[in-house]
């Protein structure tokens, strides 16, 4: 918890950093709030006062509960009860800095050397996955060059993450992307069972026929026919 006087600017004016002495305003005399205070918190009040003088940015911050605790004599217990009774007088932030003579640095300035300790951390170099072999990778490589896509290592973490995904030979994978003139991987659609060629598909305006390349004129069973085997399918 932080702990800073309020007003301290207002009413304390000091030329040396540790004044021997400070200023008591006769507003007291006249404060409602100084008279409800029991005399141990008054006595504190007036304690913290002389503590603040001590502050060397000038602004009346206050140290750690820790070193109030032995500065006052009593326990830290017994400071932060005493604190709650003092916000009339006491500004009190649990983030902002108590001084900088009671601390390593300013907050503000350890946060930048963190951020830039962490900027300045080198990236961890891309490695290539053993199950990839290095001159195929070096192919895909030159083909994402010629596409004018070069990667990056974070490119290159994700080419290797579709390659697990999709499954399989990731060699084979790059090696049909780089036939099919792709920057990415896709899965291979393998071919029917059989002697590996598909069989043709024929169009279904030409005959029915297997060997018969004629326009398909009539209609049965929901197959086209040519004229002549047609006729040869009838019988005449």
């Amino acid at each position: 918890m932080t702990v800073k006087i309020k007003n301290w600017k207002r009413f304390q004016h000091f030329k040396d950093r540790r004044p021997p002495w400070i200023k008591l305003h006769r507003d007291v005399l006249d404060d409602m709030e100084w008279y409800e205070l029991d005399p141990p918190a008054a006595k504190v009040l007036v304690m913290l006062w002389l503590i603040a003088s001590e502050d060397e940015s000038k602004e009346g911050r206050l140290p750690s509960i820790k070193e109030l605790a032995f500065r006052l004599r009593i326990s830290e217990k017994q400071v932060e009860s005493t604190v709650s009774k003092l916000s009339h007088w006491l500004i009190q932030d649990d983030i902002a800095p108590i001084s900088e003579r009671y601390q390593d640095g300013p907050p503000e300035k350890r946060r930048e050397e963190t951020e830039k300790e962490k900027k300045t951390q080198p990236p961890v170099a891309f490695s290539l996955p053993s199950n990839i072999r290095p001159e195929v990778w070096k192919a895909f490589e030159e083909h994402r060059v010629k596409l004018r896509k070069p990667m990056t290592d974070h490119a290159r973490e994700l080419m290797v993450e579709s390659c697990n995904k999709i499954g399989g030979d990731p060699n084979e994978l790059l090696e049909h992307a780089i036939l099919s003139g792709w920057q990415k991987v896709f899965p291979i659609k393998k071919t029917s069972p059989g002697n590996g060629d598909a069989t043709p598909t024929k169009s279904r305006n030409l005959c029915a026929m297997i060997d018969c390349s004629k326009l398909g004129v009539i209609g049965q069973g929901g197959k086209m026919y040519c004229r002549a085997h047609d006729r040869e399918r009838e019988g005449g």
